[in-house]
């Protein structure tokens, strides 16, 4: 394994984490609007 391949798999793993968490945000933020 590269230095290359770290880093490209350390900045894969932070973009899907920060997807994950926007996801989720906006699955919360729609369900909360569809309960109120």
């Amino acid at each position: 394994m590269t230095v290359l391949d770290f880093i490209f798999q350390s900045v894969w793993h932070f973009l899907g984490s920060i997807v994950l968490i926007v996801v989720l945000g906006e699955a919360i933020a729609y369900v909360v609007k569809a309960f109120r």
